[in-house]
């Protein structure tokens, strides 16, 4: 199997990199802010601060999460989190 041409059997890493997950909403950390929750999974996934950082704009930009982005989850309705989650998986 190949995910991105990229060999699952010659490069497994590699061929995880390219995926994303898409995690249950219900699931989200909710002690954190959306960008502090995209920007850990995006660090957990191998990026550098920096690139996390970045990456975590980006994504908060594309999904218009700019009015939710530094409140902490707890009380998220249910589409906020799963834009939430969405983003985690997106960036």
């Amino acid at each position: 199997a190949t995910v991105d041409n990229i060999d699952v059997a010659v490069d497994p890493i590699g061929a995880k990199k390219q995926l994303g997950l898409f995690p249950d909403p219900f699931g989200l950390y909710e002690r954190l802010s959306p960008r502090e929750y995209i920007s850990f999974f995006a660090e957990l996934s191998g990026m550098s601060r920096k690139q996390a950082k970045e990456a975590t704009a980006d994504v908060i930009a594309q999904l218009k999460l700019e009015d939710i982005c530094d409140r902490r989850c707890k009380g998220f309705s249910q589409g906020q989190r799963m834009k939430t989650a969405l983003a985690q998986a997106i960036v």
